[in-house]
């Protein structure tokens, strides 16, 4: 690209493997980044206050946008606003606890400030709830811990019934999402371009599964990691030379945007 004025990445398994800490040398290109004048940005599953915590920990500074809940929030650090979009209704929430209960998922949700959950385990760290408590409010989306070897049974099911309201998307081989259909990390960042005259086209941006195809699709150039999942890797523009782990996002850019 001869003008980037935007590089956003997904976390998880994209910039960082998953529960690491960033490298110093993306670090480095971050700051590199900055240096050139490109805002960065991250674009997360996660709250915004999760993220928040996370950026925290890396000891980084000057992230210019978070697109936060899969494109249910964005917080524009250049206006030090923000936004919140469209949230998935009570009755589509407890829908969706219906019928994944054949999939023997254990259901998760961001609630005020902690999570939910029905089962307490090695994996989810946080109180156990009755039903109840997930449809007491509308909320941003309802997360399903699952099996890996079930996933592709609960995407088939999810192609074959379709809803008009909301979507489900696998985020990690464990674990899928409901949302309204309306919201994409896409949505979210393409906001934040808008608000700040920069162009789809000089945007950069970087994923490794389903939940971040939108904002590969929209962008001037999407990238998707050398660990990503297929259908990612089919929408992609690009695919990094190096998995997550072998810091691919840093070689990437040092590649191709700052060279």
């Amino acid at each position: 690209m001869s003008l980037v004025k935007l590089v956003i990445t997904d976390i998880d398994n994209t910039i960082v493997p998953k529960h690491k800490s960033l490298s110093q040398r993306a670090l480095k290109c971050i700051h590199q980044l900055k240096d050139k004048g490109i805002y960065f940005g991250l674009a997360s599953g996660r709250s915004v206050e999760e993220i928040r915590r996370i950026i925290k920990r890396w000891h980084l500074q000057n992230v210019d946008c978070i697109v936060y809940l899969n494109g249910c929030g964005l917080y524009d650090a250049l206006s030090d606003k923000k936004y919140e979009y469209y949230k998935m209704k009570k009755e589509w929430i407890k829908e969706t606890l219906e019928f994944m209960k054949q999939f023997d998922a254990n259901p998760i949700m961001y609630y005020k400030d902690h999570l939910l959950t029905k089962r307490l385990d090695s994996i989810v760290q946080m109180s156990a709830q009755s039903d109840e408590g997930f449809y007491r409010d509308e909320a941003a989306k309802i997360m399903y811990r699952v099996k890996p070897e079930t996933m592709p049974v609960i995407e088939k099911y999810l192609m074959e019934n379709p809803s008009n309201h909301y979507i489900g998307y696998k985020t990690q081989n464990t674990l899928i999402e409901f949302s309204d259909q309306r919201v994409s990390k896409a949505g979210a960042l393409s906001s934040f371009c808008h608000k700040h005259n920069i162009e789809m086209k000089d945007v950069v941006a970087f994923g490794d599964t389903t939940n971040d195809n939108s904002m590969l699709q929209v962008s001037g150039l999407g990238v998707c990691m050398l660990n990503g999942s297929e259908d990612t890797k089919c929408i992609s523009d690009r695919i990094t030379n190096k998995t997550c782990d072998e810091d691919g996002w840093a070689d990437f850019v040092e590649l191709n945007i700052l060279k």
